[in-house]
């Protein structure tokens, strides 16, 4: 394993183990863009907000480079900014799939999921 694999698969432990604390508390994540979701009505709402932005901030945590240039390109980071985003990295197709429903699944009210509790989450390394 090359040095620049060994410490993605570092990070991608370090982000579920903070993704694991997250769950557990009411810690707001603040993510810097925003699907018009914080204004949650119940409790399924504010959960399913919570995976978003922990699901975001993953993201932007493992391609914090791309993240930043998109930003500074665009000057901000919109709906659209993050379809570029999302589409622009190489991510395994079960998570690539996963953050490109993410937006019509909050809005439609269905169940996100954890980006770390997909199998492939970990496949994110490459070599």
């Amino acid at each position: 394993m090359n040095e620049i694999t060994l410490k993605k698969y570092k990070l991608l432990l370090e982000l579920a183990d903070k993704v694991e604390e997250m769950k557990k508390s009411d810690e707001f994540i603040d993510i810097d863009f925003d699907l018009g979701i914080n204004k949650n009505s119940g409790d399924f709402e504010k959960q399913n907000d919570k995976v978003f932005r922990i699901n975001m901030y993953v993201i932007t945590k493992l391609f914090k480079s791309e993240y930043e240039e998109v930003k500074k390109k665009n000057e901000k980071f919109t709906l659209d900014e993050y379809y570029d985003f999302i589409e622009n990295l190489e991510l395994p197709d079960a998570i690539y799939e996963l953050y490109m429903k993410m937006p019509n699944m909050i809005n439609d009210n269905k169940i996100l999921s954890y980006i770390t509790d997909i199998p492939s989450f970990m496949g994110i390394v490459k070599d």
